[in-house]
C-alpha cells in the first residue's frame, strides 16, 4: 500500500496538466532552435521556475541515466502522437523544429476544442434547464392531473412525462455500456486490426483517414527530406515502440518491399491511407523529391482535417436546438393534453 502511494504520488508531481504540456513543447521549441541544448534548455526552465521542478529533475536524472526521451514524454502525460513524432525526431536530427510543429498543433487542437465548447455549452445548458422542467412536472403536475385524467391520449402524454427520467437514465447506460464494451474490443485486437475496424465506422472513417494520413505523411516526408532510403526509413519506423500502428505496419511494408512491391502500392492496399497519398508517393519517386511532396501534402491534408471538423462543430450546435425543440414540444403537448381533456369534460 504504501509502495502504491509512493508511485502515484510521485506520478503526479511530474505528470504535466494540458496547459503546462503546451508551455513545455513551446519553451523546447524555442530554446533548442535557438541553440540551447536539452540539459540547457531544462536548466533555464528550471531557473525561470515556468515548468516544475521535480518533473525537470526526473527529465534530467531519466535521461543521464539513458532512458529514450519519447518514453519519458509518454510519463510526462504526453500523448503517443507526441511521443512518436519525437522518437523520430531523435532519429532523424530535427527535434527542434518537429517541437515547433507539435506546439502549432497543439494550439489548433486546443483552438478547435474551445470552439466546440463554446458552441455546445449554450445548448447543454437549455437542454439541463429543460430536463429540470420535466422533473419539476414529474414532481408537483402530475400527482394533480393524474387523478382526474379520463382520456387516453392525455394519459399518454402523462404517462411519457412519468417515465422520461426512465428512458433518459436508460439511454445514458446504453450509450456507457456501448462505449465500454467497443473499447474493450478495440483493446483486444492488434494496432492494424483496430485501423481496419474503425474505417467500417460510416461517420468516423474519413476522419481517421485523414488523420493517420497527415501524421504518415509528415514523418516520412521528414524523414525522405533526411536522404534516407525507404528501407532505411521502414526499419526506423519498425524500432519505434510509442507507436503500435507505426510498427505493425513496417514490418508489413518491410515484407512487401523484400517480395518486390512497391511502396506506393503497398500504401494503396491499406483502407486507412487516402488514395491521394499513394499518388504522391509514387509521384514523389518518380521526380526524385519524395520527402517535399510528402511534407508538403501533409500539410494540405492537416488543413482538410480541421476543416472537416469546422464543418461537424458547425452542425453540432443546429443538431442539438431541433433535439430540444421537439423535447418541447413534445413536453408541452404532454402537459397540454390533459389541461384541455379535463376542460371539455367540464363543458360538457
Amino acid at each position: 500500500m504504501v509502495l502504491f502511494q509512493t508511485k502515484f504520488f510521485t506520478k503526479s508531481k511530474i505528470k504535466l496538466s494540458k496547459i503546462e504540456q503546451h508551455l513545455f513543447i513551446q519553451l523546447m521549441a524555442d530554446l533548442m532552435n535557438n541553440g540551447f541544448t536539452m540539459q540547457e534548455s531544462f536548466l533555464f526552465m528550471e531557473k525561470t521556475q515556468l515548468i516544475k521542478k521535480s518533473t525537470l529533475s526526473f527529465l534530467t536524472k531519466e535521461l543521464v541515466a539513458g532512458s529514450p526521451l519519447d518514453q519519458l514524454m509518454l510519463r510526462l502525460g504526453f500523448s503517443q502522437l507526441i511521443a512518436v513524432q519525437i522518437a523520430l525526431a531523435a532519429m532523424h536530427g530535427d527535434l527542434g523544429n518537429t517541437l515547433a510543429e507539435i506546439y502549432h498543433y497543439l494550439q489548433e487542437v486546443q483552438s478547435q476544442r474551445q470552439a466546440f465548447y463554446k458552441v455546445i455549452s449554450y445548448p447543454l445548458l437549455l437542454l439541463f434547464f429543460l430536463l429540470m422542467v420535466m422533473f419539476g412536472m414529474r414532481q408537483f403536475l402530475l400527482p394533480q392531473l393524474l387523478p382526474t385524467t379520463t382520456d387516453s391520449n392525455a394519459k399518454l402524454g402523462l404517462s411519457f412525462i412519468q417515465k422520461a427520467p426512465q428512458f433518459l437514465l436508460a439511454s445514458i447506460l446504453i450509450v456507457f455500456l456501448s462505449v465500454w464494451l467497443s473499447r474493450w474490443y478495440l483493446s483486444k485486437r492488434t494496432a492494424l486490426q483496430r485501423s481496419f475496424t474503425y474505417m467500417k465506422w460510416p461517420l468516423f472513417c474519413r476522419f481517421y483517414q485523414l488523420y493517420v494520413s497527415t501524421f504518415f505523411a509528415l514523418e516520412w516526408g521528414k524523414l525522405f527530406a533526411q536522404g534516407l532510403e525507404t528501407k532505411t526509413v521502414i526499419l526506423l519506423m519498425a524500432a519505434t515502440s510509442s507507436h503500435p500502428l507505426m510498427k505493425e505496419l513496417a514490418q508489413k511494408l518491410e515484407t512487401s518491399l523484400l517480395s518486390g512491391q512497391a511502396l506506393f502500392l503497398a500504401i494503396r492496399s491499406y483502407p486507412f491511407f487516402t488514395k491521394e497519398l499513394s499518388l504522391i508517393i509514387q509521384r514523389g519517386e518518380v521526380k526524385g523529391k519524395l520527402g517535399k511532396e510528402l511534407l508538403l501534402y501533409s500539410k494540405v491534408s492537416l488543413a482538410r482535417f480541421f476543416k472537416k471538423i469546422d464543418g461537424v462543430i458547425r452542425w453540432v450546435q443546429p443538431l442539438v436546438f431541433i433535439i430540444i425543440a421537439l423535447l418541447i414540444i413534445v413536453i408541452y403537448g404532454a402537459m397540454l393534453l390533459p389541461i384541455y381533456g379535463n376542460m371539455e369534460g367540464v363543458l360538457n
